[in-house]
């Protein structure tokens, strides 16, 4: 099942002593149009918060709504919990840790746990480099071990940042692998590979994005492990943009619409969900 957050936050300083504390919070919310597939619609909403602690911890949550409504099937609900703890103390490094809970009427999936390890050496920017290790496991997923389901991830990549954001505008760039490695073979394979490749334009008040990425993926952890692809689906590549307009300090507004190729359980042809997302934030 898929999520979507977009990166906008809305900030505020409060001074404790020596120690300032960072707050954000955004809602978003979505709907998913499928093409060619045993679903029909969904729809999507959720609410992020970050909290930063000094210069050197910062905590993140997410709690997530999903709705699939089938053609023939019962309709899906689903609630998704997420947490991240980045730790900066080391010069020029993120370190991270997280934890995803979900809670589904997928009986497979349902009760599932997804942990995140991860780091990133970056210089302020001008580029950044790290690699994510994500482990799933579906303890009532059905297969001929009895065991459940362990899904092993991990996530190289690299970005760079170019432009003169005073002149023309400024860019960044980045580059993902993934490798999926799944403990049974669930209908597609254990093993599988892709490659993710976006750009972002900063300019003035507007911040415009591309994403593209190509190879297969089944039970993807993706954003350091807030979006999490649950179902038995094999997907096999997908693109979108996104468009931020700044509409004063306090206040923006961004979309994005995304389309993904994916193969369902018990079909023979491929389908599409094309999700579109809006957020509105505001600084406090």
């Amino acid at each position: 099942m898929r999520k979507f957050v977009l990166p906008f936050l809305a900030l505020f300083t409060i001074s404790q002593g020596e120690t300032a504390v960072k707050y954000g919070a955004v809602l978003y919310s979505g709907y998913v149009n499928y093409k060619d597939s045993i679903r029909d619609k969904g729809y999507l909403g959720g609410v992020y918060n970050y909290l930063g602690i000094g210069l050197h911890h910062s905590i993140e949550g997410e709690i997530d709504y999903t709705k699939i409504k089938y053609n023939t099937l019962p309709d899906l609900t689903q609630y998704d919990i997420s947490l991240l703890y980045t730790n900066y103390s080391l010069k020029n490094s993120k370190i991270r840790a997280g934890y995803h809970y979900i809670s589904s009427d997928d009986k497979y999936t349902d009760g599932g746990h997804i942990f995140t390890l991860g780091y990133e050496f970056y210089k302020l920017y001008r580029f950044n480099a790290g690699i994510d290790f994500n482990y799933s496991y579906y303890k009532d997923y059905q297969l001929p071990s009895d065991k459940g389901l362990s899904v092993f991830q991990v996530n190289p990549d690299f970005g760079y940042y170019f432009g003169n954001y005073y002149r023309y505008g400024s860019f960044y760039a980045n580059l993902k692998g993934y490798y999926i490695s799944l403990s049974d073979d669930t209908g597609y394979g254990k093993d599988f590979y892709s490659v993710e490749g976006s750009l972002n334009y900063y300019y003035k008040k507007f911040v415009a994005g591309l994403t593209a990425w190509g190879g297969e993926q089944s039970f993807a952890v993706k954003n350091h492990g807030f979006i999490v692809y649950n179902l038995a689906e094999k997907y096999k590549g997908g693109y979108g943009f996104s468009l931020k307009y700044i509409i004063n300090p306090k206040i923006s507004i961004t979309g994005k619409f995304s389309e993904n190729t994916f193969r369902e359980r018990g079909t023979t042809k491929d389908s599409k969900a094309q999700t579109f997302v809006i957020t509105l934030g505001a600084s406090f």
